[in-house]
């Protein structure tokens, strides 16, 4: 009887961790890929197995799924222009970067296996550079110009914090 007592607690806790506890966080997290509502928030959730790399020149991201800003972007008064140069490989699932300004807009940069240049006129505001993934594995590399006075910050993480970045000017 006291066997009996024991193997429950044991076989859930081993369900548990095979399983994890982030059932719902998953969910909501695979929700993201096509809802540009909660590509558009600030704050992240995502789960990868691997992410590797320095954003921005290249990064590898082996099954990762929602939304990960890799490139915070403020621009000033009188607005600016960022120029994105990608190359982008996904070799499975699905995989988008994106420009978000903050609770208003989301704004492809590349969908899918792609290379090209995209040039983005932007308002005054806070902005943010993402992958979007639904089970992604993929590898990105990118180059970043800007115009004067758009500053940009790699985000930080519990252990790191932000880290400020110069981005390359833009061609006069």
């Amino acid at each position: 009887m006291n066997k009996k007592r024991l193997v429950i607690p044991v076989l859930a806790a081993l369900c548990l961790a095979l399983t994890g506890c982030g059932g719902l966080a998953n969910s909501v997290q695979a929700a993201a890929y096509p809802d540009d509502k909660l590509i558009a928030q600030e704050g992240d959730t995502y789960t990868a197995v691997q992410w590797r790399g320095e954003p921005p020149d290249n990064m590898s991201i082996d099954e990762f799924t929602g939304t990960r800003a890799w490139l915070r972007l403020s621009v000033p008064e009188g607005g600016g222009e960022v120029v994105v140069d990608y190359d982008q490989t996904v070799t499975a699932g699905d995989f988008k970067t994106v420009l978000v300004k903050y609770g208003e807009r989301v704004e492809v940069v590349c969908e899918g296996t792609d290379s090209g240049t995209r040039t983005f006129a932007l308002e005054p505001g806070d902005y943010a550079v993402k992958a979007v993934g639904l089970k992604a594995a993929a590898h990105l590399a990118t180059q970043i110009k800007a115009s004067d006075g758009v500053t940009a910050v790699l985000p930080g993480d519990a252990f790191d914090g932000d880290k400020p970045l110069s981005l390359r000017p833009l061609a006069a």
